[in-house]
């Protein structure tokens, strides 16, 4: 998904409510490894956090159906900027590296 305002990389997580516990270990693991691993990672805006009223969203019925972890990857639309405020790429190739390093989070964390 993508974002025109913010200079950064978050996870939209699914409402608390339709997460089962065993999963919710899950759903932490992998916002850890986005959030250790991207220096172009920031925190959800406080707009973006999920809300009863988003209960339509394809994140919620993912998490609710499957009972699997499920989120939203929210890349920027600009250039990213870094924590210590340097800039990142995630142009094509940087992007081709998170669609792989995604992968690799999926099987690290569904693995073990």
């Amino acid at each position: 998904h993508g974002d025109e305002e913010h200079q950064y990389v978050w996870l939209v997580q699914p409402h608390p409510d339709v997460v089962v516990p065993e999963v919710a270990p899950l759903q932490e693991q992998l916002e850890s490894f986005a959030r250790d691993r991207y220096a172009e990672y920031g925190p959800a805006p406080e707009s973006d956090k999920p809300s009863p009223a988003d209960s339509g969203m394809a994140v919620d019925y993912v998490a609710w159906k499957y009972k699997c972890p499920s989120l939203i990857v929210e890349l920027p639309f600009k250039d990213t900027i870094a924590a210590n405020g340097a800039f990142d790429s995630l142009q094509v190739a940087g992007c081709v590296a998170y669609g792989r390093d995604c992968v690799d989070m999926i099987a690290q964390v569904m693995l073990g």
